[in-house]
């Protein structure tokens, strides 16, 4: 895969899987192996995972929307600089902390 093909990709997925909220684009954009650094240790390798947390962040944030300001690919890494944005209208808990909702938009 080319560094511009890996990139579209990356856009596609924030695209689709955040934007237009299509968890199950996510068994074709990830593979079996796909590792989520970002998830706690432990977390199980493949799409699962993540339509898990993106369909809890789409309850807690429903109008979330993603947007990109850039995408670098070096090797076989592909990397984002974004914001995330979205009104915050139910708990939320991720691997590091647990929020309570505040009917306010986030950043």
């Amino acid at each position: 895969m080319t560094k511009e093909e890996m990139k579209r990709l990356v856009e596609e997925h924030y695209d689709s899987a955040i934007n237009d909220q299509n968890l199950l684009i996510l068994d074709s954009q990830l593979k079996a192996s796909f590792i989520d650094h970002g998830m706690p240790p432990g977390t199980p390798p493949g799409p699962n995972p993540a339509k898990k947390w993106l369909a809890q962040l789409k309850t807690s944030f429903p109008d979330l929307r993603v947007s990109l300001h850039h995408v670098v690919a070096e090797g076989d890494i592909v990397a984002v600089r974004a914001t995330w944005r979205g009104t915050h209208s139910a708990p939320f808990m991720s691997c590091l902390l647990y929020t309570s909702p505040s009917p306010r938009d986030e950043d």
